[in-house]
Parts: C-alpha cells; sequence; structure tokens
C-alpha cells in the first residue's frame, strides 16, 4: 500500500482498523508492519471505549474488532 502511494509526497495514514477480531496482536502487527513500511499515521477503532466505560477499560463489548487499555500502550512507542 505505501509503495503505491508513496509518490504522491504526503503523509500516507492506515485509518479506521479495527475489524479483524478482539486480540489486540493482530493491530500490533498492522501498525508496526504499516510504520516500518513508510506510514505515517495509524488510527484504530477502539471498541474499548463504550457507554458507561468512556475511560477505555471495557472489557466485554460486542464489537468487531478489538481495542484494550494494554493495546493503547503500545501504540504510544
Amino acid at each position: 500500500m505505501i509503495s503505491l502511494n508513496y509518490k504522491l509526497n504526503k503523509v500516507i495514514g492506515f485509518n479506521e482498523t479495527g475489524f479483524a477480531g478482539k486480540e489486540d496482536e493482530t493491530y500490533i502487527r498492522q501498525a508496526w508492519r504499516f510504520m516500518m513500511s513508510g506510514g505515517g499515521l495509524f488510527n484504530h477503532l477502539d471498541y474499548s471505549f463504550s457507554v458507561g466505560y468512556e475511560d477505555g477499560t471495557d472489557a466485554n463489548y460486542n464489537a468487531p474488532g478489538g481495542g484494550s487499555p494494554t493495546f493503547r500502550t503500545y501504540l504510544k512507542f
């Protein structure tokens, strides 16, 4: 994906990931691969934020994707 758009000479983002299951490892791999390939932004839909869990600690959400406090610590590197 990066190589196809690199010629644009713009920041390339991977936006709204989060439909590949609940496992943090899936999204950690996606983020690292994308950023190490030359990407400039990784934006994840974090389903651990929900009504009543505005602090992002909902571990029992019913959604197609992932998210957790632990996952967010990996994204801030």
